[in-house]
């Protein structure tokens, strides 16, 4: 099971967020850990590098890179505040 190591980018905005939205993202982190390609997450790999996406709602999404058994999470928020 991957290890979350959490930027304060991160952990800054995820605390700016709603209580839904925060269980939303906890849910969609432990669907991450189990397997990081379970398709209601969406994850995608972003054009700019090694850095790669992942839904937690309609329009809520995450920011992380992956290697090997650690995954770190960059940011978190609307589609529009991530991108």
């Amino acid at each position: 099971m991957p290890r979350f190591d959490r930027r304060s980018n991160f952990r800054r905005r995820y605390r700016k967020l709603g209580a839904a939205d925060r269980s939303a993202v906890d849910r969609a982190l432990r669907w991450l850990a189990a397997n990081p390609r379970d398709p209601r997450l969406r994850t995608h790999k972003l054009e700019a590098g090694q850095r790669w996406a992942c839904s937690y709602a309609y329009d809520g999404r995450f920011v992380f890179t992956w290697k090997a058994d650690v995954i770190t999470l960059l940011d978190v928020g609307t589609h529009e505040d991530v991108y």
